[in-house]
């Protein structure tokens, strides 16, 4: 009888640990895309520019995020995030003006996404999660 409850401990310790792996694999991944979408909607905002304010000197982006909230709710109706799930476009130009740490004045775009998790995972240190990534384009 001693022998099988060990076993049994055992094998509840294996378990768990090839759940919270295949948790933390999750997790690693959904963060990683989580980033790359962040990176890819900044791109799409900072390309849009008007062209008119251009030809007289100075650099205006157009605020118009209806691409890059489209695509970010794309990926996350594939990925299965909960519509909860936000994107908020951060501009720097000759417009709106420029940070303290923009030194150099660089136009630039800052996409921030924020996913709560609480959801997908069952393990103990991904519930209640909340995942922020950010990531930012200057315009050279």
């Amino acid at each position: 009888m001693k022998i099988f409850i060990v076993f049994l401990g055992f094998l509840l310790m294996g378990i768990h640990f090839l759940c919270f792996q295949q948790e933390l694999g999750k997790y690693l991944l959904l963060q990683e895309t989580l980033k790359q979408t962040a990176e890819e909607c900044a791109i799409q905002a900072a390309l849009l520019i008007e062209e008119e304010t251009l030809l007289e000197g100075s650099f205006v982006f157009v605020k118009n995020q209806q691409d890059s909230q489209e695509y970010f709710q794309q990926v996350c109706h594939k990925m299965g995030l909960p519509p909860t799930s936000h994107m908020t476009l951060e501009y720097e130009d000759d417009l709106v003006g420029y940070r303290e740490d923009n030194e150099k004045e660089y136009p630039r775009v800052t996409a921030k996404v924020e996913v709560p998790l609480g959801h997908l995972f069952r393990t103990s240190p991904f519930r209640n999660l909340v995942i922020i990534r950010s990531s930012c384009y200057e315009v050279m």
